[in-house]
């Protein structure tokens, strides 16, 4: 991936501009991620030789829906105000993810965003629909013929998945001001009401007389598959229904009304979901918008959030952390962008050169302690502390977890001789 992308880089930049040293990475993720997932996003861009160390600076992971938010900022598509609360509903392929933030006012006149509520997200977008498409047209012709079929005629599948997608854009639901032809620049006229895709030649010699007849008997014809309006709306109905529940509970988790919904992403451009998430939310709202170029919005937020990773100040986490001490418990703390939270440890002898400490997380808001039997509580991960040498008794270890960024971090002090220690967290793969 390095020699590619380097080379693309050298042609638009010059050789000279072009150079590892000036490169900010942004990555961006679902915001359903997990931290370790972030993690192990980390080791590819370092095995991919985009990094040089695996907690380099030069790479920033940023949420998807936080991109969006920025992109609409920088242009004003739309205008974002100190005082609104807005929420993106980033509607991809995979997933689809939202978040929420309250609009301040920074410097002069550039508004800074502050996270609302919780980001989240969903196993909801546009492939789902896909997926439930291939469901329908397994059943209708036959799932043998139809698994042997998609196997053993590539090429056949596309031409099916491009008709497809191409009804997919275009399906509107039952809205009566729904225009009853789409015009499709590859396709050409499509109907709102009623679509069709074509039984292709390979899968129609697999079918048998039975599956056939069947077809005949539904639809009066075996030589495509009828997509009726009802049926489309069946193909829909998962995926906007768990969007529409996911917005919502975002939605329930404010404590002041939302003043925009920005639908980004490439499902967002779908007129069915449109028409359903505003039937849904409409009255929660003043404002349900669809940004010009929003399949472009996390692209182009995600650059921004390189430049000036400060436009978000503040963010929530979707778990409660915790680590095993004999301390007294501390009720939970709003934490800004680059606050930290510290915690002080006494090594257990003067010549120890190594610690690790566990980190714990769970999604209750009411656990106050590290209960091990407590089946919402995981282990996520370990904190390995390498401690400079020292002979004195009783040092105290100053150790700072840094959660206000999209990513974890940690640095440890000894404060009996001001040196800093080497610190890392390792994520457990099977974290939540």
């Amino acid at each position: 991936m390095k020699p590619v992308i380097f080379d693309s880089l050298r042609q638009t930049l010059g050789h000279a501009a072009a150079r590892p040293d000036n490169i900010q990475w942004c990555l961006t993720l679902p915001a359903m991620w997990s931290d370790a997932a972030k993690q192990a996003m980390r080791e590819a861009a370092l095995r991919a030789g985009l990094i040089r160390n695996i907690d380099s600076e030069a790479l920033s992971i940023i949420l998807e829906p936080e991109a969006a938010v920025l992109h609409a900022l920088e242009n004003r598509a739309p205008p974002l105000s100190p005082g609104e609360t807005v929420m993106i509903l980033d509607c991809g392929g995979g997933t689809v993810d939202t978040t929420v933030h309250c609009c301040k006012q920074g410097r002069g006149q550039a508004v800074l965003l502050a996270e609302a509520a919780c980001a989240d997200g969903a196993l909801c977008g546009a492939e789902y629909v896909d997926q439930h498409f291939l469901d329908h047209f397994r059943e209708a012709v036959g799932a043998d013929a139809f698994n042997e079929w998609m196997q053993s005629h590539p090429a056949e599948l596309a031409v099916v998945m491009s008709k497809w997608e191409a009804i997919k854009r275009s399906f509107g639901g039952t809205d009566a001001s729904t225009p009853e032809y789409f015009d499709d620049e590859e396709l050409g006229q499509i109907s709102a009401v009623s679509s069709r895709v074509p039984i292709m030649p390979g899968l129609h010699a697999l079918m048998s007389e039975d599956d056939n007849n069947n077809l005949r008997c539904e639809q009066a014809s075996d030589s495509d598959l009828e997509l009726t309006m009802d049926c489309l709306q069946a193909i829909f109905s998962g995926p906007v229904q768990s969007t529409i529940d996911l917005a919502s509970k975002q939605l329930d988790a404010l404590s002041t009304k939302c003043s925009k919904v920005l639908m980004v992403g490439g499902f967002a451009s779908s007129p069915h979901l449109q028409a359903c998430v505003r039937d849904a939310l409409g009255t929660r709202v003043d404002a349900i918008i669809v940004p010009p170029h929003n399949y472009a919005a996390v692209l182009n937020g995600a650059v921004l959030y390189g430049c000036n990773p400060e436009l978000i100040t503040a963010r929530r986490s979707r778990m409660s952390y915790g680590i095993k001490a004999c301390a007294p418990y501390e009720e939970d703390q709003l934490v800004d962008r680059d606050e930290g939270i510290e915690h002080f440890f006494i090594p257990l002898y003067a010549s120890q050169t190594r610690a690790d400490i566990e980190l714990f997380a769970t999604t209750s808001k009411d656990t106050k302690y590290v209960v091990t039997t407590d089946e919402n509580m995981k282990s996520v991960g370990t904190m390995h502390i390498d401690l400079p040498p020292s002979t004195k008794e009783d040092r105290v270890i100053t150790v700072t977890l840094t959660f206000g960024k999209t990513e974890i971090t940690a640095a440890a002090k000894d404060e009996s001789s001001g040196l800093q220690a080497s610190t890392r967290i390792r994520f457990a793969y099977r974290s939540a």
